[in-house]
C-alpha cells in the first residue's frame, strides 16, 4: 500500500521521518513497561490520528475498500466509523507486536487462548519438507509468527520493506527478538530466491496470500 501510494512532497517526507523516528522507538520502549490500555491510547491518538489528518488519502483508500464491503457510499457514517476503527486496530497491532516480541516465551504463552489446526502443522513439519504458511492480510500475523518462533523454531517471513526507515529498523529488530527472520522482496523475481532456499532446507516460510508485490498476481474480485 505504501509503495503504490507513495509520492509525498519533500517537506512531508521529512515530517514523516521525524515523526516516526520519535514515536516508534518510544512506543517500542514503553510497550512492556506501561499499561496496555495507555499504550493503545497513545498509539491511537498520538500516532495514528495525526498521521491520518496530515495524510487523508490513506483514510480515503480504506473507506473505498470498506464501502465496497458494506455496500454503502464512502461518505456514509457507518463506513467512516469502520474506517477509523480499522485505523485504530492497526495502531493496536503495532503495540502488540512490540510488546509480545519483548516478552519471554512463557509470558507469550499465557495469552494464547487456543490452537486450531495444530495437528496439520505438526504433520507438515514431520514430513521433513519445507512448510509454507499462507495467511490473509488481516489481523496481526506478526504476533502469531513471534509466538511460533519463540516456541517452535525460526520462522521466515516474506515482506515488502517499509518506506519509513525507523519503522523498518524496529520491525526487523522486534522480529529477531521473536526468532523471526524477514525476507524482503521487490519487483525482481530473484528477490524470492532466499525463500526457496528456506523451503528446500526444510524450514518454515510465512507470507500473506493477498499481497501483489510486483503487479503480476492473479486478479480476484472480493466481496462481489
Amino acid at each position: 500500500m505504501q509503495f503504490k501510494m507513495a509520492g509525498s512532497p519533500r517537506w512531508l517526507q521529512a515530517f514523516y521521518r521525524a515523526y516516526f523516528a520519535f514515536w516508534i522507538p518510544a512506543l517500542a520502549w514503553a510497550a512492556t513497561w506501561w499499561p496496555l490500555s495507555l499504550m493503545y491510547w497513545m498509539a491511537r491518538w498520538l500516532v495514528i490520528a495525526p498521521f491520518v489528518l496530515v495524510r487523508p488519502k490513506y483514510m480515503r483508500a480504506v473507506s473505498g475498500n470498506l464501502s465496497r464491503i458494506l455496500g454503502l457510499p464512502p461518505e456514509h457514517p457507518q463506513v467512516r466509523r469502520a474506517a477509523w476503527h480499522m485505523m485504530w486496530e492497526h495502531a493496536y497491532h503495532w503495540i502488540d507486536f512490540f510488546r509480545y516480541a519483548q516478552l519471554p516465551p512463557e509470558k507469550v504463552e499465557e495469552h494464547i487462548a487456543c490452537l486450531e489446526g495444530w495437528d496439520f502443522f505438526q504433520q507438515a513439519r514431520q514430513s521433513g519438507r519445507g512448510t509454507l504458511l499462507l495467511t490473509a492480510h488481516m489481523g496481526n500475523p506478526e504476533v502469531g509468527a513471534i509466538a511460533l518462533g519463540k516456541h517452535v523454531e525460526p520462522v521466515h517471513v516474506l515482506y515488502w520493506r517499509d518506506r519509513f526507515e525507523k519503522a523498518e529498523e524496529f520491525r526487523t529488530r522486534m522480529r529477531l527478538l521473536g526468532n523471526v527472520r524477514g525476507i524482503p522482496v521487490d519487483a525482481s523475481p530473484l528477490s524470492v530466491v532466499p525463500a526457496l532456499r528456506v523451503l528446500r532446507s526444510g524450514g518454515i516460510l510465512a507470507c500473506h496470500g493477498d499481497r501483489d508485490f510486483n503487479d503480476q498476481g492473479w486478479p480476484v474480485v472480493f466481496f462481489g
